[in-house]
């Protein structure tokens, strides 16, 4: 089997697409088996692998995970340090809903 890995080759690419995807795990409901989960599957994967998400619906209490994707709080820290890599579209509705 064959298998292409479509993420971008440049770090800063990569990056960028990690903050995209934490600024749309952090605006939208991305379920573990949604459509956006399916394309940002490999993005997903690092993401959990650097411990920037999870499903674990209580942290510190113990193993009950569920089946959203959530931030971390190196997550979060990442996405809100690196926010000049977003859309300007993005940024208006960080602006807008999420930074208060």
């Amino acid at each position: 089997m064959n298998i292409e890995d479509t993420r971008p080759a440049a770090k800063l690419e990569r990056e960028a697409a990690l903050v995209h995807l934490l600024h749309r795990i952090w605006t939208y409901a991305v379920t573990t088996k949604s459509d956006d989960a399916r394309s940002w599957a490999d993005e997903i994967a690092e993401a959990a692998s650097r411990q920037l998400l999870t499903t674990q619906v209580v942290p510190g209490v113990g193993q009950i995970y569920g089946r959203l994707w959530k931030l971390t709080p190196q997550g979060t820290t990442l996405l809100f340090e690196n926010g000049g890599m977003l859309t300007r579209e993005e940024q208006d509705y960080a602006e807008t809903y999420c930074v208060r």
